[in-house]
Parts: structure tokens; sequence; C-alpha cells
């Protein structure tokens, strides 16, 4: 009978711990900090999950719908899309706000983000934007803000700042833009590399911009831009005062089309830089074979007897534990 009693209470204790399970949050994504992961379910974890030093590994799990949720950084941080999409339905999507103690700049790869404003908006630290498609419905795809006054070491990240193997669009206005107005950005930098821009606007189609009344800060093109605009003239992928260096830039002579998120537009005036010519890899050296291990010499053991009856000594094991396992239960009875 108290077997039976303890039986019963260890089944009791086991579906309460898979009924838990069941019912347990689904995690959007997992946030490691010096070889510490926790597992997220909700924006609100996964921000409180960061750590204040930016170091923290934000990686995405699947494709999440925020719904009218924002994601607000208050530090810096590595987010990894994992090759999913993270979307919104209202407002900017990822609001990078502050930096970290040790580590001061913001990574985002491996992804698509969309915004219903914007898919990120730029206030401090560094920015590395790597192979995304960010996509911004109703501002820029990356609006820089209010950058200067949120972090004074803005000029340092100059050599780091880049976006790099991506896509941005915004059907709108620009790509990209210096977007609070009156404000003074001439400390920012920011590179593009092996990009594309578009704007699939049929009017006011530009690519790079600033809030009018704005002292705009500096893009780089380098190699592998490509912008994609419905106006015609040979400067009209920028805004006027948007300062610009770099690669030149050329306008093709024939109209042509991009793709962003499945979605294809023709009749596009493309404007490019030279080609994107991807580094070299250096192969890794061969590995030398090891040599092969010498064959140790036969020791002569003599093979396993049979008894004369033709049954293995295992198998006479087996009909041991057998024999004894039945003994004990005539014990019993």
């Amino acid at each position: 009978m108290k077997k039976l009693v303890s039986l019963t209470l260890a089944l009791v204790m086991i579906v309460t711990c898979l009924a838990g399970i069941s019912f347990a949050a689904d995690p959007i994504a997992k946030v490691e900090t010096n070889g510490k992961t926790v597992e997220v379910a909700t924006v609100e974890e996964l921000v409180a999950a960061l750590d204040e030093s930016g170091k923290s590994v934000v990686t995405l799990l699947k494709d999440v719908d925020l719904g009218e949720a924002t994601i607000d950084l208050a530090t810096s941080c590595t987010i990894d899309l994992g090759g999913h999409r993270l979307s919104n339905t209202k407002s900017n999507l990822l609001n990078i706000k502050g930096v970290g103690t040790e580590n001061k700049i913001t990574t985002v790869k491996n992804g698509t983000i969309d915004g219903k404003t914007s898919a990120i908006t730029w206030r401090a630290g560094g920015l590395v934007v790597d192979g995304c498609t960010l996509l911004g419905q109703g501002s820029a795809a990356i609006q820089i803000l209010n950058h200067a006054a949120a972090d004074a070491d803005a000029a340092s990240y100059k050599d780091v700042n880049i976006i790099k193997n991506s896509t941005l669009c915004c059907p709108i206005w620009v790509s990209l833009s210096f977007n609070s107005k009156n404000n003074d950005f001439s400390a920012v930098t920011l590179t593009i590399e092996n990009s594309n821009l578009v704007c699939p606007k049929e009017a006011g189609s530009q690519l790079l911009g600033k809030q009018s009344g704005t002292t705009s800060g500096t893009f780089v093109l380098g190699k592998g831009v490509n912008m994609y605009t419905y106006k015609a003239g040979q400067t009209d992928y920028l805004v006027n005062g948007v300062n610009v260096t770099g690669e030149p830039v050329t306008m093709a002579a024939a109209l042509g089309t991009a793709t962003v998120d499945g979605k294809s537009y023709a009749g596009f005036t493309v404007y490019s830089t030279p080609e994107y010519v991807a580094p070299a890899v250096p192969e890794t050296p061969a590995v030398p074979e090891t040599p092969a291990t010498p064959s140790v010499p036969t020791t002569g053991t003599p093979d396993t007897t049979t008894p004369a009856t033709g049954v293995s000594v295992v198998a006479l094991g087996v009909m041991a534990m057998v024999s004894l396992a039945g003994a004990v239960i005539t014990k019993k009875h």
C-alpha cells in the first residue's frame, strides 16, 4: 500500500512539472553576457537582461512581431537577428539611446527590421549594421537623432560607424537622415559600403537626407553602393546640404530595377560607386598528416572458449540472472 501511495505522489509531481513546462512562455530571444545565457519572452525581459557594460549579445530565435511595442536600448549591445524578421506596427522599432560602460558600439546584423516609422533610431555611441534589410515605412530606415547632445564622444566613432552588406529602404522619404531639426551633426560620420539604398516614391524620391535647419554630418560612400531613385538629376540622390565624401558616384545610362524584401521596383535612376570586391580570405594552412601509429604485435591471447553445449558464456550469464529473478519472485509468493 505504501509503495502505491509513493508511486501516485511521484506521478502527480511529474504531471505538475510537465504542466508547468507546457504553459511556459515561448522565448523570442536569448541574451548572453560573459558566458551566461538567459532566454527572454518579452521586450521588457530582453531590455532587463542587457548588461550595463554593453557586452551583451542578443540572438533572435524566431520571427517576432512586437505589435505596438518598441525596443529602447539604454546601453550598447550586439543584436544578431539570426536570419529572422523583427517588426512592429507603431512608431520606431529599435531605439539606441545610450552606451555601455565598456563597449560603446551597437552592432545589428543578419536579418530584417521592419519598423512602422523607422527600423532604427540612433542617438548615441557607435553603430555597425551588417547583413541587414532595414525598412522604415514612415520615415528614414535609419534616423540619426540628437546624436551630439546624447553622446559627447560622437566624433570618436567616425572610423567605426558603418553600414555594410545591407539594404535600406523607405517608401516615403530617404533611406538615411540626420533627422533632428536645428541640431548639429558635424561630429557624426557614417560609412556606407556594399549596400543598396532604395526609395520607391515617385515624387520627392531621395536617398541621403537631413532636416531643415540641421548642420549635416558626413556620409562616406565606399565601394559597391547602389542608390535607386525616381529622380534623374546628377545629384538627386541627395537632399540639399548633406555632406557626402568617399568614392565617386556615377549615374547609369539605363534605368534599373531593385528588389527589396521580396518586392521588385522598376524604372529607377541608379547611382553607383565603383564595384565592391570582397577582401580575399587567406587559405587555412594544411594540417600535416599525423604519422600512422605502429601496429601492436599480437599478444597471443587465446580465443574465448565456448562450452561443449554450444551456449556462449554471456548467454549462460543471462540465463543465470533470469533464474535468480524467478527464484526471488517464487520466494515472495
